[in-house]
């Protein structure tokens, strides 16, 4: 058995996939992008998939390690997105098969698990230990399903209560980040607009095209997520903003780029032919501006919680807001939007006008 190596279009991008046949099942999986990878790592790739198989390594039997059935069952029955496929495989890689890899499979007790996840507090956030458990899970469920275990270990775990908490992102005051905006030169001055006064996320921004603004609507169809072009993080990321106020100030950016066209990015890198690092472009450009104007904890994630909290006082209608934010209501209304002190006194001062 050789397997074969194919240049297939997924996820926006052109990527290198192996398939090959194991125990009479088709099997895939994607290696590598072809723009980071050369033909010749991915033929390695490839090799190192079928010669294991082809020397003789047993896959069925029951006392299969943890690593070789994520790495040989799990991770090729799997069908995400490229940018997922990428962060996933290395929270895996991280805070599962480091620590428990070379045990078998079928010997993992759910109390070895459960400490894993109290191992992981101090090293990473909650959000971290949550997407550990959910893998777990969906680990052993199919080698359940399977027949590599009787008993589903990982189907009781919880996430430590020690694991750390949330933390609120701040809800930035109009008045300064407005000035924050106006001392910017023009390119870091509509980034910061986009994020703060439209929501939209920070790799959607880096994503955009020229030929995305148009008709007076920003097309929101793709993000960057750690350096791949990729479609946005849900279905309803693919969304239309009115650009309205912002108008001028693109128009602005557009007149000062070197290249216009329709398919040229609208935030390009230095070298014109991938976007920018939005990341590079808060940590060198922003993030100091911000600080001075008494933003301290003012990130990407503080920007779209402050266009949410701000809209919702002119926009009661939670439905649109998320449409325009491009997730679920619950999404929006639990973990954005926040209220303010005013807000909150007032709302006191008009129950009291009903009581009196």
């Amino acid at each position: 058995m050789t397997g074969s190596l194919q240049k297939v279009k997924h996820g926006g991008q052109l990527v290198w996939r192996v398939q090959w046949r194991e125990n009479g099942k088709g099997r895939t999986r994607i290696v590598g992008t072809v723009r980071e990878m050369s033909r010749a790592q991915a033929e390695a790739a490839r090799r190192a998939i079928v010669e294991p198989l082809n020397a003789g390594k047993p896959t069925r039997a029951a006392g299969v390690t943890v690593e070789a059935y994520v790495r040989d069952e799990y991770l090729a029955s799997r069908d995400w997105k490229l940018s997922t496929e990428g962060t996933t495989t290395d929270i895996i890689e991280r805070y599962i098969l480091k620590p428990i890899g070379k045990r078998l499979l079928a010997e993992v007790t759910r109390a070895e698990l459960q400490g894993l996840l109290n191992d992981i507090i101090g090293r990473a956030g909650k959000s971290i230990i949550d997407r550990v458990r959910f893998q777990l899970k969906a680990i052993y469920k199919l080698g359940q399903a399977d027949g590599r275990v009787v008993v589903n270990p990982a189907g009781a775990l919880h996430t430590p209560r020690a694991a750390e908490k949330r933390v609120a992102p701040e809800i930035g005051d109009r008045e300064a980040v407005a000035k924050a905006i106006m001392v910017l030169p023009v390119r870091e001055r509509l980034f910061l607009a986009l994020a703060s006064w439209r929501g939209i996320r920070p790799g959607e921004i880096a994503a955009l095209k020229v030929g995305d603004i148009r008709d007076g609507v920003i097309h929101v169809t793709r993000r960057v997520y750690r350096g791949v072009v990729d479609s946005p993080k849900t279905e309803k990321g693919t969304r239309e903003i009115p650009v309205e106020s912002l108008a001028h100030l693109l128009n602005e950016h557009l007149a000062m780029l070197p290249d216009n066209s329709p398919e040229a990015w609208l935030f390009p890198s230095e070298n014109g032919k991938t976007p920018i690092s939005a990341s590079n472009l808060y940590r060198r450009r922003l993030k100091p501006v911000l600080e001075a104007a008494g933003l301290k904890r003012f990130n990407f994630q503080a920007m779209r919680a402050t266009f949410n909290t701000l809209y919702a006082e002119s926009e009661p209608d939670a439905r649109v807001r998320a449409d325009v934010m491009g997730h679920n209501v619950d999404v929006n209304e639990q973990d954005y939007r926040q209220t303010s002190k005013p807000q909150r006194g007032e709302s006191i001062r008009k129950l009291d006008g009903k009581l009196q």
